[in-house]
């Protein structure tokens, strides 16, 4: 396993993936992910995504009836650092 080459500045695209590693703290890949997202909080660049990565994200929580998980994701993706673009 790698490790993620981030860039100094400008505007980074995250796709469904990575959305749900971070959110559901997947074992492997959320870890690998920690520096993104600590990147972003130090305004070191702005990470954006699809306003169709929501929909995709809340499937299975909405699915299963999970309305923490649900929750977790609307709470997560609606954070001012995360630029959701149509």
């Amino acid at each position: 396993m790698g490790a993620l080459s981030l860039p100094t500045s400008g505007l980074v695209y995250v796709d469904t993936q990575i959305l749900i590693y971070t959110v559901e703290r997947h074992p492997v890949y959320e870890p690998l992910l920690r520096p993104l997202w600590q990147a972003v909080q130090l305004g070191t660049f702005a990470v954006t995504s699809s306003e169709l990565a929501l929909l995709e994200t809340l499937v299975q929580p909405i699915r299963n009836s999970d309305r923490a998980l649900q929750r977790d994701y609307e709470q997560f993706l609606c954070r001012s650092e995360l630029q959701l673009l149509p």
